[in-house]
């Protein structure tokens, strides 16, 4: 019996979550259920007051658990969606410049989706802003950077998850029921198998398996490649079945990484696709194009615009630092690459101090124009798999690359010429853009 609920035929590692949650959590608090979402441990509570009063609460939970804790307020004590909207309106300060097209509430999860342009101003002092919007109307507020230029992809993406939150929300139950289960077998082992990218530029995908689990790492498309098989990644190499995958982790939105992501929910894939905000808005944005482009040469690809929207809808978004069960015996952090925006580096601890591999996918050592160079430190490496396309390549300074550049852009107009710079549409070319700016 744990807190008045009979527990019956319940894995151990779910047990012990739920002995720690409902022995932690204050009475006062009403807890009313507590949800599996995904890698998630999701708590209702009746009255979120008295566990946001205690800072430390919630973490000390989820450093007991190992697990990532989410608080939400039950459907039955939030306010209804005009008084929450005008108490938002009212504690957010004017020179933010909220209006009510920013806000959106998500019934199902209970969360109000913010868009401001200074995020930051609700975590300040101890997050006090977010922490008052949440106690005062019962909705947890998920805060999002509003761009400076209107962006209609980004504006249908939320308007499409929002739409979709209760199939969302059985797709987080399911994976959480695939994470948070005891480990089956007793004989460890770690397997990486190349499904393309190695000797080759584009289709980039691995294969992790440990005993319990079975992870993608990326899974690229080759628009170069004379066929279509040739285009694709070898999951016919790895001999499984698409059902068996537990998750795809996907370290960019370049196509040669995440191109052929919906291909695997058209062959039956119903698991999470892993990567970071940008990462995810970017992938629906190229994938979207590719399509377009497709079809427009004649050359249709085996998946649709229904697959792009199912792998939406399973992609689950992640911060770099965040330690995140992915299986129930592989964590995920992403840490940043300097690629291209939303780029991550993948560490995977596998078991418990079993093995960790670093899988650095494309990485940009050094500042560039617009982001930090990637990250080099990492608690454990054992196996290092790193990206090498132009690794014996000698390159010019950037510096004078930039000046190189700079030079012949200015003597081809001085001669009244036209300058085509061809490049990749998200990374590189808002990087000249750059560039050029300051010239």
């Amino acid at each position: 019996m744990v807190g008045g609920y009979l527990v019956a035929l319940i894995d151990k590692v779910r047990l012990k979550i739920l002995e720690e949650i409902y022995k932690n959590i204050p009475p006062e608090a009403g807890l009313t259920k507590i949800e599996f979402e995904g890698p998630e441990i999701a708590i209702y509570l009746r009255d979120v007051k008295s566990v946001l009063e205690k800072e430390e609460l919630i973490k000390s939970i989820a450093k007991i658990i190992k697990k990532r804790v989410v608080v939400r307020v039950d459907e039955s004590s939030r306010k209804d969606f005009s008084d929450a909207l005008e108490i938002i309106l009212n504690e957010v300060p004017p020179d933010l410049g909220l209006t009510k097209e920013d806000v959106t509430f998500d019934e199902v999860l209970g969360e109000v989706i913010i868009k401001t342009t200074n995020p930051t101003a609700f975590f300040k002092d101890k997050r006090q802003l977010y922490n008052k919007i949440f106690m005062e109307t019962g909705w947890r507020p998920r805060i999002l950077r509003k761009p400076p230029l209107r962006s209609s992809i980004l504006e249908s993406t939320v308007k499409y998850l929002i739409s979709q939150s209760e199939a969302r929300r059985k797709i987080l139950r399911s994976v959480g029921d695939r994470i948070h289960r005891d480990t089956l077998f007793k004989d460890p082992y770690v397997r990486i198998t190349a499904l393309g990218g190695f000797q080759e530029v584009g289709r980039s995908s691995i294969l992790l398996e440990t005993q319990e689990s079975k992870i993608l790492l990326d899974f690229g498309y080759n628009p170069s490649a004379p066929t279509l098989k040739q285009s694709m990644p070898r999951l016919d190499v790895a001999n499984i079945p698409v059902e068996d995958i537990d998750a795809v982790v996907v370290t960019h939105a370049h196509l040669d990484h995440c191109g052929l992501v919906p291909l695997l929910f058209k062959f039956g894939y119903e698991g999470p696709v892993y990567a970071t905000e940008a990462t995810r808005d970017l992938m629906i944005l190229l994938q979207l194009d590719l399509l377009d482009i497709s079809k427009r040469e004649g050359k249709p690809l085996p998946f649709d615009l229904q697959d792009v929207h199912k792998a939406l809808l399973h992609t689950v978004t992640l911060k770099y630092g965040e330690v995140t069960d992915i299986a129930p015996d592989v964590r995920l952090t992403f840490y940043r690459a300097g690629h291209i925006l939303g780029s991550a580096i993948a560490h995977l601890h596998i078991g418990v101090g079993l093995h960790n591999i670093v899988y650095t996918s494309d990485f940009k050592y050094g500042k560039t124009r617009l982001l930090d160079e990637a990250h080099t430190e990492f608690p454990r490496v054992d196996t290092l798999l790193m990206e090498s396309t132009y690794g014996n390549a000698t390159q010019l300074p950037r510096d004078e690359a930039e000046a190189k550049f700079v030079d012949v852009i200015n003597r081809t107009l001085q001669r009244k010429g036209k300058v085509l710079i061809p490049t990749l549409a998200v990374g590189r070319a808002q990087e000249v853009l750059a560039i050029l700016a300051t010239a």
